[in-house]
């Protein structure tokens, strides 16, 4: 599996996904199949990366903790002011 990253486009060379900077040039980038929402280079790269992972039919150790910790982020009581 390889990623190809250029300034214009972030692609997997085994999956569908890819990401291509915002048209505003405020250095963020959009990623295909998440509207709505920016993502830094960096973040989009992790999606690329995630989403050629689940595409290889492999879900990964990366995959599996990231979803126990937003499971037990959600499990956490709320803050309070003290």
């Amino acid at each position: 599996m390889t990623l190809r990253i250029t300034d214009t486009v972030i692609m997997s060379d085994h999956a569908t996904a890819f990401a291509w900077p915002a048209a505003d040039g405020s250095g963020a980038w959009i990623v295909a199949g998440k509207p709505g929402r920016l993502f830094t280079r960096d973040q989009a790269i992790a999606e690329v990366t995630a989403a050629e992972q689940r595409a290889s039919g492999h879900l990964s150790e990366w995959d599996a903790e990231l979803g126990e910790a937003v499971l037990t982020a959600r499990l956490l009581p709320a803050p309070h002011d003290a």
